[in-house]
């Protein structure tokens, strides 16, 4: 008896391992392969040869299409990832913290919750620094400039987020970026109109109803949460807050497909709660649109007032809605870089650059698309150049030519310390002089690794071309400020 047992337990993990060998090739012969709703495109399957030439990436490209491919992936990702939170309460995924619950939230926020983002101080005096040009820009064209953050989901309700983080992380309330930035530009860049959404938030936070203010099972606010935002930024844009006030959400439905809820179990579409403005539309697309997803689009109000162009990200979805009721144009653009000359020729009165907490190490990885300014050194406080001492600052620079503007792009190469201590930098270009970005542009713009350098557009090609046949790639002899603590420096080789 007992050998017939052990037979039969033998004969099923015989089975069970002919079928898992099996599934693979069954599935591609009868089609049936799961469903499958996680984000992402279609990857081709791999080619031997590519352009004429043996595919030296095949083993790369094999590897993106098996990952998509798979048969049954989205439910074995699934059943894994349910089996984590249910049997460990952890995540399955790299990608996603499963928080106190029921809560999802996005991993790459816990540098922010947990205080040890890689932003520093002098990151943000930067992004200050950047912010301050843009303003400067458009002021020049009597166009207003408005700066906001939609703070982190783990921001705004950390008591969601797991026990674990408490005890082995152990945030101590850093200070967030929202508030970091706010008090850097407070003290170095005063005339950008910043508009902090974090505090009104927190503060409606226990009044708001049982869905709270952000989805549990998405990465975003609710529109009851948005509408709160639309408010605060409404009231810094003098939008007349009695026309805002009537557009409050009133119907709430369990419809709202939850993006990291979709991230987390491909296999189907979950949805959370959302409320919705039970009012007819009132405005209309100036082009066929496929979703508000789309990089660019526009609206037209005839009851509404005011010209909006808002530089924007996923957290302004919502906000469509309410701002295309609002104002008479709305030019919606999630283009990267902010191409400022664009927003400038839209005929615009003001700009709203909204985007996630999550993503502002991204405004120091793309040059925003408008002229560098002309700088007269002397009028800055560096004083007689000749005195002034001396950096050693090694960089490489790449030249290109991006629609009318061309763009230097400069990498400071060398000490890392002295490079990214780094805030100001003034160029010479011929007879003039130009204030630059203190960023680099960089290649994989939100990968949110940054590195060291600067960069500018400027409209005269030419005088770009002359600059680096001068002076190389290296800028070898180029007339170079660069402030750091405070203090100009005159750049050597």
């Amino acid at each position: 008896m007992k050998n017939l047992r052990e037979a039969r337990h033998s004969l099923l993990w015989i089975a069970v391992f002919c079928l898992s060998i099996a599934i693979v090739p069954l599935s591609w012969i009868t089609g049936l392969r799961g469903t499958d709703h996680s984000y992402g495109d279609e990857v081709a399957a791999p080619a031997l040869m590519r352009d004429g030439r043996v595919n030296t990436a095949l083993p790369q490209d094999f590897e993106a299409w098996w990952e998509r491919s798979f048969p049954w992936r989205s439910s074995l990702v699934s059943l894994w990832n349910r089996a984590q939170q249910t049997l460990f309460h952890s995540s399955g995924s790299e990608r996603i913290v499963v928080g106190r619950d029921g809560w999802l939230f996005f991993a790459e926020t816990l540098p922010d919750h947990s205080g040890s983002s890689p932003l520093t101080d002098l990151d943000l005096r930067r992004i200050a620094r950047t912010l301050e040009l843009e303003r400067e820009y458009l002021a020049r064209q009597d166009i207003r400039f408005h700066v906001a953050l939609a703070p982190n989901k783990a921001t705004l309700y950390p008591e969601k987020m797991p026990v674990w983080l408490e005890r082995w992380l152990a945030p101590a309330e850093p200070a967030r970026h929202i508030e970091r930035l706010g008090a850097e530009l407070a003290a170095t860049a005063p005339k950008v109109d910043w508009i902090d959404l974090e505090t009104p938030l927190r503060a409606a936070k226990t009044a708001a109803g049982e869905h709270g203010l952000y989805h549990a099972l998405d990465s975003h606010w609710n529109q009851e949460g948005a509408q709160l935002a639309a408010a605060v930024l409404g009231q810094a844009m003098e939008v007349d807050q009695e026309a805002l006030r009537a557009l409050a959400p009133t119907v709430w439905r369990h419809d709202w497909p939850a993006d990291l809820a979709r991230m987390y179990y491909p296999d189907r579409v979950t949805h959370d709660w959302q409320c919705y403005l039970d009012l007819p539309q009132t405005y209309q697309f100036t082009r066929a649109v496929r979703s508000v997803e789309d990089v660019r689009f526009a609206t037209l109000a005839p009851d509404g007032s005011g010209h909006l162009y808002t530089i924007r990200d996923s957290f302004s979805n919502v906000l469509v809605d309410i701002w295309s009721r609002l104002f008479a144009a709305v030019d919606y653009d999630r283009a990267f870089p902010h191409a400022l000359t664009t927003a400038a020729a839209s005929g615009c009165d003001r700009i709203l650059l909204l985007i996630a907490e999550r993503n502002l190490a991204s405004w120091l990885q793309g040059t925003p698309v408008l002229p560098a300014p002309s700088r007269d050194p002397a009028a800055l406080g560096p004083g007689d150049l000749a005195s002034l001492p001396t950096l050693s600052l090694d960089c490489r620079a790449e030249l290109s030519k991006r629609g009318e503007l061309g763009h230097l792009n400069v990498r400071w190469d060398g000490d890392d310390t002295a490079a990214r201590s780094v805030t100001r930098v003034l160029l010479a270009l011929g007879d003039e002089w130009y204030e630059a970005f203190p960023l680099c542009e960089d290649e994989n713009a939100h990968d949110h690794v940054i590195t060291p350098g600067f960069s500018l557009y400027l409209e005269d090609m030419d005088v770009l071309e002359s600059f680096i046949g001068q002076h190389g790639a290296r800028l070898e002899g180029a007339r170079l400020l660069v402030e750091t603590d405070g203090s100009w420096f005159l750049r050597i080789d």
